[in-house]
């Protein structure tokens, strides 16, 4: 394709993206922001971080970044950057993937149009848009473990001294820190990886990924074995209940793998990247070996995904909750999606087609940029911007605020302020409630220095 033709896919793709950077200017924090925001200023920042690790989770690394919230200075403004960043760090993380694994397959213009695409796909459809990306302590938990894990992999991948290998296993310690479900996908695939590169006569590849499983696991259980863990998971009645987890996983891997599966934007996607997929089986060595067995685990491997941000929780606490956990899962699936793509298409399962007219990708990239834009997530978020809700959410805070500092500089022991109406559906908004005893009003009263919160 033309260098001209590129960039009109470029442009198409950045623009059926941009109303997610948009939104980001709307944001405001919720929940816990405050709660950690406060525990960096009353208790500072080190002790803090160990009262987390010792008394309610085990997240060495992401308790880092969460304590170091915004708010604790007060900056609306950073922490809407930081919104706007998660979404380009995202783009710019698939990017040195697919660089990682296409090899010659790709140029870097094509590599980075792949890049918007597949963040595109990603924005669309994932479970949980607003806590993966619009409210900041689940951002950094969870939608950052996604980043730097795939970080992470490519510079194992394109390791070429022994300094890419400290840096990639560094990386590797702090991603296992950050949650349970990049730490699992981080076993599991240096596990599978291992395996794969021994049964196919690399025994250096298959040491070096041996190595970073052991640091993987050895991460991982720094969390697992923390005793803020036994605390928080205290707190659930139906924890550690093996078969009761494992029968709510396989029911929710199929739920999720047909909803993930049928998405629109997703099955453009892969009508787009087939010819590719052809080129990866031509030019990247390794691909046209593969075995039917190897085919199948690689077909396999999205749904392992699911399982494996579905099981924990519910193993953990008894339920599935909050689809944040999903969310890193999803960005999994869709990267071992296009993997099993390549597969199938190197076991020639993909029928062979006639030169169609250059405007059929054309047209379905069309068709995929209205869907990043209009379908699933889009469709919330293009309609959070365009009747107001955002505007009119990021007025009544701004309002809320107002009277929670006027309620502090008057000395008022109970602070009463308005429930919020027409809360935008992209974002994660934890209200309060008329119980001033609630965890949410809480974190606002302590926060803005007053006695009760409450509508």
């Amino acid at each position: 394709m033309s260098d001209r033709g590129l960039r009109w896919i470029a442009v198409a793709l950045g623009l059926a993206i941009a109303p997610y950077l948009a939104l980001a200017a709307f944001v405001h924090p919720t929940g816990d922001d405050f709660d950690y925001a406060m525990d960096t200023r009353v208790e500072g920042y080190w002790p803090a971080l160990q009262h987390q690790y010792v008394g309610w989770n085990g997240r060495f690394a992401s308790n880092l970044l969460v304590l170091a919230n915004p708010m604790v200075g007060g900056s609306i403004v950073l922490y809407r950057v930081v919104a706007a960043a998660m979404i380009v760090a995202t783009i710019a993380a698939i990017y040195l993937l697919i660089r990682a694994i296409a090899g010659a397959a790709l140029d870097r213009k094509e590599a980075f149009i792949c890049s918007l695409a597949l963040t595109g796909v990603y924005l669309a459809g994932v479970p949980a848009l607003g806590e993966s990306f619009y409210w900041f302590t689940g951002s950094v938990t969870y939608q950052l473990s996604s980043v730097l894990l795939m970080v992470q992999i490519a510079l194992f991948l394109r390791a070429r001294s022994p300094i890419d290998g400290i840096v990639a296993s560094a990386l590797l310690v702090f991603v296992a820190g950050m949650n349970e479900i990049a730490m699992a996908l981080s076993v599991a695939f240096y596990a599978v990886y291992a395996v794969w590169m021994m049964k196919r006569g690399q025994p250096k590849a298959a040491r070096g990924a041996a190595a970073l499983l052991a640091i993987a696991v050895a991460a991982g259980l720094a969390v697992w074995l923390a005793p803020g863990n036994a605390v928080r998971s205290a707190q659930f009645a139906q924890q550690h209940q093996w078969l009761r987890a494992m029968a709510l996983t396989m029911a929710q891997t199929v739920r999720f793998a047909i909803q993930w599966t049928t998405s629109g934007p997703l099955l453009l996607a892969t009508l787009l990247f087939i010819p590719l997929a052809r080129r990866f089986v031509a030019r990247v060595a390794g691909w046209r070996d593969i075995t039917a067995a190897e085919c199948a685990v690689l077909v396999a491997a999205p749904l392992v995904a699911i399982a494996i941000g579905v099981f924990p929780p519910y193993w953990a606490t008894g339920m599935l909750g909050q689809h944040r956990t999903v969310s890193v899962a999803y960005g999994a699936f869709l990267i071992l999606w296009f993997v099993a793509v390549i597969a199938l298409e190197a076991r020639g399962v993909w029928p062979a087609v006639a030169s169609a007219s250059p405007l059929v990708p054309f047209a379905l990239v069309t068709a995929l940029a209205g869907a990043i834009a209009l379908a699933q997530n889009g469709y919330t978020v293009t309609a959070d911007l365009f009747t107001g809700r955002a505007r009119h959410f990021d007025r009544a805070m701004s309002e809320r605020y107002d009277a929670l500092e006027r309620c502090h500089a008057h000395g008022d022991r109970e602070c009463v302020v308005p429930p919020l109406a027409d809360v935008p559906a992209s974002f994660y908004v934890t209200d309060v409630s008329a119980d001033s005893s609630h965890w949410i009003n809480r974190g606002y009263a302590r926060y803005f220095g007053v006695a009760d919160v409450r509508h």
